[in-house]
């Protein structure tokens, strides 16, 4: 799961990097979901209202190990939520940059 960003350019688009909560609760991984709205925010208010963005999380030690999106341009901002896999990023880091 962590080879590649996945994308279906559909309407809406929809895009993951990482693990879902199953396949953490498959491994062994205690994990836990957050889950914010485009609506929530400015931009999406502005711009693109329906979607949402799915960070799966290892309860233990914050660190996001999966992201998923649904909504316009998902395929893009997937990469942004690859990232945050990738360099071991967690919640606390997100929090700190709110």
């Amino acid at each position: 799961p962590f080879a590649f960003p996945v994308g279906v350019w559909s309407s809406p688009e929809a895009a993951y990097y990482g693990l879902s909560t199953q396949q953490c609760k498959d491994m062994g991984i205690d994990a836990a979901e957050g889950v914010a709205l485009y609506a929530e925010c400015l931009r999406g208010l502005v711009f693109s209202p329906n979607g949402l963005l799915k960070l799966v999380y290892d309860k233990s030690n914050g660190q996001i190990v999966g992201v998923h999106i649904c909504g316009d341009d998902a395929c893009e901002l997937i990469h942004y939520g690859m990232e945050l896999v990738k360099a071991e990023r967690t919640i606390d880091d997100i929090l700190k940059n709110l």
